[in-house]
């Protein structure tokens, strides 16, 4: 339908600003009127002209509608466009300390303005890129930068503290950037801008940490001040360049744990050069690792361990799988680790040269009993006993061949419990990382023998485990590399199975041997291992 006048000169002007009309300058008067005086007929006679323009004009209700919802939208989107680009702008400035390139700021709005990104998301690619990371800003640097960037303001002293806490603590960068971005401020940030906040990142195996002194206030990254001490408490010197590149690398690599960097210095032909008494080096021990002095009581229960035969490297163990020790690491944000002390004669080339009779004697605690003898109680078997923890590689789920550290526990003989546990570290380590099942692995277990009820299971004795129990595919068989590679595999469920079947030659058979370790697969128990047959 078509509307013919619109009567009112307001109506007009409106729909002049929208159809580009023009009221034209014969109606306007070029008479100079006295200041603060307007010609009454004048403008009565303009009105009157105006409203007979208009009389004559057509307009369609649909054009008029649709050219409205165009400069409207055309309206909105600007606003919109405006307070996305203002969001991006500001992470370029408060993060990377710039003006944004146009083309970076294109993209990261459009994948805001699509969706395809969350403000979480675009926020993690600021603080995670290259070009923030090589900044290498200290922690209390960070944390202050993401004040800036996701609360718009500087941090209170409360909330300052309380981050500075937890990342002492152990708490990652990863982590902290969740805390923000989950936080109510940073919603309303995003809120405003129009865009999804979005869910924190995935946390990493390992956290990212400072590779150098901060870009803003010069403070030395943590693993080099780590690094450093150990230099200047073990070593009693500075650092040369080379030996604190390497340290540092390995840390930053995660090659090396914090204890395995620190028992490379406490064991090294520098610091046993030294020729310390058993004193001496317990109060090293305490500086190194524990960042203070000895305390009168441990000091004593450290020296009356040594002084009955417990060797350095035991009571390195103890230092360095302490809480304390942890906390330490966890200040300079280095990963602990477990240091794994070897008994001085259970070793891998040793016990290549142990008798069976030399084995049984060494897990019966020199009784020399005979083990096999069904009458040996369940109580002498749980004294020879120790519980250890050790890591493995599972699957992540029943659906999924993601691979994921998981922690075992098992119970073994005691006497073997650090050599076992040092066996599993170097499976874990392997760089196929073989998966062992976490839940379906088994120790000790005091039963009599399956083949023979006459006899006691070597698990009895802690000197047998059994691994990834009822999945491995094949039974009463060896399973060769060669009848492995054609076991055929459809579901995940069948690939996880097969991933799960140790046989002849895989890592986990090889190293199990290495260690003295025989395998139950030449006799059709594929999962079992023994340590005497």
């Amino acid at each position: 339908m078509k509307r013919s006048g619109m009567g009112l000169v307001g109506s007009m002007l409106a729909l002049s600003l929208v159809l580009g009309l023009s009221l034209g300058a014969e109606n306007v008067s070029a008479e100079p009127v006295t200041e603060g005086q307007v010609s009454q007929n004048t403008a009565v006679d303009t009105v009157k002209k105006d409203e007979a323009k208009v009389d004559d004009i057509e307009i369609d209700d649909a054009e008029l509608e649709e050219t409205m919802t165009e400069v409207y939208e055309e309206g909105e989107l600007e606003e919109e466009a405006s307070t996305i680009e203002a969001f991006v702008t500001r992470l370029y400035s408060v993060c990377l300390d710039r003006e944004p390139d146009a083309a970076g700021l294109q993209d990261w709005s459009t994948k805001l303005r699509n969706k395809t990104q969350t403000g979480s998301q675009v926020a993690y690619g600021f603080i995670f890129s290259g070009e923030f990371q090589n900044k290498n800003y200290c922690n209390d640097c960070y944390i202050k930068k993401l004040y800036a960037a996701f609360m718009g303001r500087e941090p209170d002293a409360n909330g300052f503290a309380s981050w500075q806490k937890a990342m002492e603590n152990g708490m990652t960068r990863e982590e902290v950037f969740n805390g923000f971005v989950m936080s109510t401020e940073f919603k309303n940030i995003c809120k405003d801008a129009g865009i999804s906040v979005g869910v924190g990142c995935t946390l990493p195996q390992y956290g990212t940490v400072a590779h150098g002194s901060c870009s803003k206030c010069g403070a030395t990254d943590g693993v080099t001040a780590f690094v450093t001490r150990l230099y200047s408490v073990c070593l009693d010197r500075e650092p040369d360049a080379s030996g604190l590149a390497y340290w540092s690398n390995l840390l930053w690599s995660h090659e090396k744990s914090g204890s395995e960097v620190a028992a490379g210095f406490v064991f090294s032909a520098e610091f046993s050069n030294k020729g310390l008494a058993n004193m001496d080096f317990v109060q090293h021990l305490y500086a190194a690792m524990f960042d203070r002095s000895a305390d009168a009581t441990g000091m004593a229960t450290w020296l009356n361990k040594m002084s009955v035969g417990v060797n350095r490297s035991h009571v390195f163990s103890g230092f360095a799988n302490s809480q304390e020790f942890t906390n330490l690491c966890n200040k300079y944000g280095i990963t602990r680790g477990t240091y794994v002390p070897i008994d001085d004669q259970l070793t891998v080339e040793y016990v290549k040269n142990m008798s069976t009779a030399q084995k049984w004697y060494l897990i019966s605690e020199e009784r020399g009993m005979n083990l096999y003898d069904i009458s040996v109680s369940q109580a002498d078997c749980i004294a020879m006993q120790k519980e250890i923890t050790v890591p493995v590689w599972d699957f992540k789920d029943t659906k999924s061949m993601t691979k994921v550290g998981k922690m075992v526990t098992l119970t073994v003989n005691r006497h073997l419990a650090d050599y076992i546990t040092l066996m599993f570290h170097e499976i874990y380590h392997s760089a196929d990382q073989p998966v062992i099942q976490a839940n379906k692995c088994v120790g000790y277990e005091y039963r009599v023998d399956t083949r023979n009820s006459k006899i006691l299971s070597t698990h009895a004795f802690g000197a047998s485990f059994d691994l990834s129990t009822g999945v491995n595919v094949a039974k009463n068989e060896v399973v060769t590399k060669t009848k492995w590679d054609k076991m055929a595999t459809k579901t995940i469920l069948e690939k996880q199975k097969k991933a799960y079947t140790i046989y002849e030659g895989c890592t986990i058979q090889r190293i199990c041997a290495k260690y003295g370790f025989g395998w139950g697969g030449y006799s059709g128990d594929p999962m079992h291992f023994g340590f005497v047959n």
